[in-house]
């Protein structure tokens, strides 16, 4: 009886969709189904030492000239066994080569080593050899190669890989891009980007992630909707087609309902340098020297290869509002990638001269500005027409940068370096914000109480307990009493609204 549980996966890849020519008739051609498959399989199943590092080392083999692969029931890229093969055990199998050029291999491996780049992965094309633990990604041959038989009539599969069914990451793994099979896709670009995105996805599997549901991401089944695909730094569903559908093994054990690909494979290798940089971005409106009202809206043209994510708008250097980009899905170009991006200003901005900063920021935050400078009403004269603590220089109200600290007195939020100025015993302290019942959240002297929903560092009293999100000494009843919460709702003063008197 095999004991290797096979969970099968679909990805539907609308090919009309991303660009294929419509039928003589004006109807769209029907979409090709390209297939994935991944194979639970116990951490006892691949021959790595337990106590040794993970490998930063992933090999991409085009296997010129043809490969051989065992049929096994382990997986060793030193050894070049796989448990991927349907063949017999022990059967030599023979992969041939990739079957495009060797500029389109070059845009594979380029591709890869941008997704790849954020972390501290080294991506070689020569083999490292068996006595360096390594992992390899095969990139050549069909799944018929491997006997592998289509999950549904006018399927292909286009990739294979083994996952641990405890979701552990491992060592000395091979996984499967079927390149040869992607002549399925109508354009050379589609070609690179999808098979490019099969290798992160595979080679995931070996660091233990899961399928999500986001469109941008190596990792989904989703069909393609902007472009290349990368490990994104969002918290997505798990599963294919639908929220929750797990399918590495009816679970999702490490990622829960959702899964954040990028800290995930950050947290197995740690650092490296993106070899994608900020995004470009220029003002769009207002124009520089122009005249806004209340409520003015900031566009900004801005793009990355990655897309973009998020817009800042600092005003007179100061974070007034952020507008969060939504990724979208389905068969439709993501919002990402949107050409002009907006974001409006508060309505309580005071009047005067204001300094633009609208930053425009990919999912790494690597963040462009896009400045200008306009005016609202008229220049300040005086401090008297700004806000609470600001002060007027050149007709701009503005706040002096943010120095207070933990504890520390404040009269207003922009005060403190947190932006949070809180009543505690019937005093004003800058506090920042915590989870109740999370250790490390506050400092020592100070816990976690909670508010209403959400929770702020405070000093806990008698100096003893130390504990950094208990009550301390005197009880979480008596310490929420004393800073004022009055059952659950705690003062949160000061807020922007509230004009200088």
């Amino acid at each position: 009886m095999n004991r290797f549980g096979e969970i099968l996966s679909l990805a539907l890849v609308a090919i009309a969709a991303a660009g294929a020519a419509a039928a003589a008739d004006g109807t769209a051609t029907p979409p090709v189904r390209g297939v994935t498959q991944v194979k639970v399989m116990p951490a006892t199943a691949f021959v790595q030492d337990a106590a040794e590092p993970i490998s930063h080392v992933i090999y991409l083999n085009r296997c010129k000239g043809g490969c051989m692969i065992t049929s096994s029931d382990t997986n060793s890229a030193a050894g070049q066994q796989s448990a991927i093969p349907e063949q017999p055990r022990g059967t030599m199998v023979k992969i041939s080569e990739f079957a495009f050029d060797d500029t389109m291999w070059n845009d594979v491996v380029t591709c890869v080593k941008e997704i790849y780049s954020p972390y501290n992965v080294q991506i070689v094309t020569d083999d490292p050899g068996k006595d360096v633990i390594h992992h390899e990604a095969i990139v050549a041959g069909t799944p018929d190669e491997l006997q592998i038989p289509p999950p549904a009539p006018g399927a292909i599969v286009l990739g294979k890989a083994a996952v641990n069914d405890d979701h552990s990451a491992k060592n000395n793994d091979i996984s499967w891009c079927f390149a040869n099979a992607f002549t399925l896709y109508p354009t050379r670009e589609l070609q690179v980007q999808e098979m490019c995105a099969t290798i992160g996805q595979e080679t995931a599997h070996s660091w233990g992630l899961d399928h999500q549901f986001n469109c941008l991401d190596p990792m989904t089944y989703l069909e393609p909707c902007g472009g290349q695909r990368f490990f994104r730094n969002t918290y997505d569903r798990c599963g294919t087609y639908n929220a929750g559908d797990c399918n590495c093994d009816g679970g999702c054990k490490n990622a829960g309902p959702t899964q954040n690909s990028h800290l995930a494979i950050l947290g197995v290798f740690g650092a490296g340098q993106s070899l994608i940089g900020p995004p470009t971005a220029s003002m769009s409106m207002p124009k520089n020297g122009d005249t806004v009202t209340s409520g003015f809206q900031v566009g900004v043209a801005a793009a990355s290869k990655r897309g973009i994510f998020k817009l800042k708008l600092f005003l007179n250097g100061y974070l007034w509002a952020t507008t969060e980009i939504k990724t979208g899905g389905g068969t439709k170009t993501s919002p990402v990638y949107a050409p002009t991006f907006y974001v409006d200003a508060p309505s309580n901005v005071p009047d005067g001269v204001i300094d633009i900063d609208a930053q425009a920021c990919d999912d790494l935050d690597q963040c462009t500005s896009a400045k200008a400078t306009v005016t609202k009403g008229a220049p300040c004269s005086t401090a008297t027409s700004c806000l609470t603590g600001q002060q007027c220089e050149a007709g701009k109200c503005f706040w002096p940068p943010a120095t207070g600290e933990l504890g520390d007195s404040c009269g207003y939020p922009q005060a403190c370096k947190s932006g949070e100025c809180i009543s505690v015993d019937s005093s004003m302290m800058c506090s920042r914000k915590c989870f109740v019942g999370v250790q490390g959240q506050c400092p020592d002297a100070f816990s976690c109480v909670l508010a209403g929903q959400q929770g702020y560092c405070v000093p806990a009293s008698g100096g003893g307990g130390g504990g950094c999100c208990s009550a301390g000494d005197e009880g979480a009843g008596a310490t929420a009493a004393r800073v004022g919460l009055a059952g659950f709702v705690m003062a949160i003063v000061f807020g922007r609204r509230r004009r200088r008197k």
